[in-house]
């Protein structure tokens, strides 16, 4: 059972010839240029679908206008390479305040919430969970079978059946914070957790139990995951607290990837100073126990697993080099290293207002881990966008009329029925080869315009290779 929850490309071989070698992996930007996302302000959350498609949202706009412009879900589609407004027009979001979280069904179905309301203006109104059916966003009940949550929403996930789930900063009558369901008709509390605080995150595991975590203790005053048993339909506490030597602990992201296995991100304070140290537990099925020694000198914020079995955390934790990083856990080393650290690190900067810090996290079905929160794309205080990372092994670009530096132009990509190809080299030869390794056209080019026909070649996408550059091309 699939399951996709807040915090919740495919790798193409590089042609080389004739012969194929895999491209060494590493940190970049996901896309640039044309392409970009280019949001104006942070990305709260991300998440992937089925088909490779990354999605992201926070609380950048449509415009720079604080006054005019709507925060939206945006769009990395895996085929065309580039990113996209999720429904526009009479289809769009609109949402009038920041999104919290965002996840996809098995169905390719977005979900979106946060501190958006049903009314004009986000102090207005009640905040509610929106559903992209690949057509258009809809609120997810009204009248007396609406949400009506007073706060925030934090967190949301969906299980097999359809069924949504979300929490947050919102609660019910008696003061207490809770989960609510979406059954397809209406909105329901999930039995009585009697949360004293926020709830930051929320996931589901194969056997639809659910599991909670965030501000809320137990009568003893300690922190724990609540865990909602499906067939007992009732809530406890999942074990007694955490071994972290500190009374004050905050848990902001967790993940099951089985009945028994529940992983929480959990970051406690430091009885010698105000600041806050993270780690990564895990639930057995008896017991919490740290996963190995992850010891982050700050926030944990999001954690999540890919299909190879490893795990990956990140926040507002640094390295040596007083850089932020993404921890992955090898379960077979039983220990943790940085992502990418042997290679292209993961290196950002800081933003206009804070210090750079990772949101959220997620993987795809290729391995390729994404992260995005509050960092940018420059150190220019006046230039800079906000942008979804990628590890993996990057992509040519896709931008049209896009000069090399070496004087070497390639245009139109995506094409339709031909290549323009401009060089100051006196000549070159090309490959242009299908993702497969079977090459389908090569020859010689000269100092200028070139051209290259590919109209009997069939939709999809090539590797054009031309002496030593390597370019994607996607043929409509």
């Amino acid at each position: 059972m699939n399951i996709y929850c807040r915090k919740t490309l495919f790798l193409l071989p590089i042609i080389l010839l004739g012969t194929i070698a895999c491209q060494a992996q590493s940190w970049f930007n996901l896309r640039n240029g044309s392409d970009a996302l280019n949001a104006n302000s942070i990305i709260y959350s991300i998440c992937v679908d089925d088909s490779n498609n990354v999605y992201a949202a926070g609380s950048f706009m449509d415009t720079p206008s604080a006054v005019y412009g709507k925060t939206y879900v945006a769009k990395w589609n895996a085929n065309s390479l580039h990113w996209d407004i999720l429904g526009t027009g009479s289809n769009a979001l609109n949402a009038n305040g920041p999104i919290n979280t965002i996840c996809a069904d098995k169905h390719g179905y977005i979900y979106a919430a946060g501190v958006f309301t049903d009314a004009p203006y986000s102090y207005m109104g009640k905040r509610y969970v929106a559903k992209w059916d690949g057509v258009h966003w809809s609120k997810l009940g009204n009248g007396a079978d609406a949400l009506n949550a007073l706060g925030p929403i934090n967190s949301i996930c969906v299980d097999d059946s359809g069924f949504v789930y979300e929490a947050g900063n919102f609660f019910n009558s008696s003061g207490h914070y809770y989960v609510a369901r979406w059954n397809g008709l209406k909105w329901a509390e999930v039995g009585s957790l009697r949360a004293n605080s926020n709830i930051n995150t929320i996931c589901i595991d194969d056997s639809y139990n659910i599991y909670a975590a965030g501000n809320f203790t137990d009568s003893a005053g300690h922190a724990y995951v609540a865990k909602y048993d499906h067939a007992a339909h009732y809530w406890s506490e999942l074990g007694y607290g955490f071994d972290t030597g500190s009374s004050e602990v905050i848990i902001e992201s967790i993940f099951s990837d089985t009945p028994n296995h529940v992983y929480a991100g959990v970051n406690f304070g430091l009885s010698s100073s105000s600041a806050f140290v993270g780690n990564v537990f895990r639930w057995n099925g008896a017991s919490w126990n740290r996963l190995a020694s992850l010891n982050a000198n700050s926030w944990v914020n999001t954690i999540c697993k890919g299909d190879s079995g490893y795990i990956y955390a990140a926040g507002a934790f640094k390295n040596t080099s007083n850089k932020n990083y993404v921890a992955k856990y090898d379960p077979n080393a039983a220990s943790w290293s940085e992502l990418g650290a042997s290679g292209n690190p993961f290196d950002v900067h800081i933003t206009k207002t804070y210090s750079a810090t990772i949101l959220s996290l997620c993987v795809d079905r290729n391995h390729h881990v994404f992260a995005a929160g509050d960092f940018t794309d420059s150190i220019s205080a006046e230039n800079n966008y906000w942008f979804v990372a990628e590890y993996g092994s990057p992509p040519a670009s896709l931008d049209v009329n896009l000069a090399y530096g070496n004087g070497l132009k390639i245009y139109p990509n995506p094409a339709n029925d031909a290549l323009h190809i401009e060089q100051t080299t006196p000549k070159a030869n090309y490959c242009l080869y299908s993702v497969t390794g079977i090459m389908c056209a090569k020859g010689i080019l000269g100092c200028g315009p070139n051209t290259i026909d590919i109209s009997g070649l069939p939709p999809g996408l090539y590797i054009l290779s031309i002496n030593s550059v390597k370019q994607k091309i996607l043929k409509l």
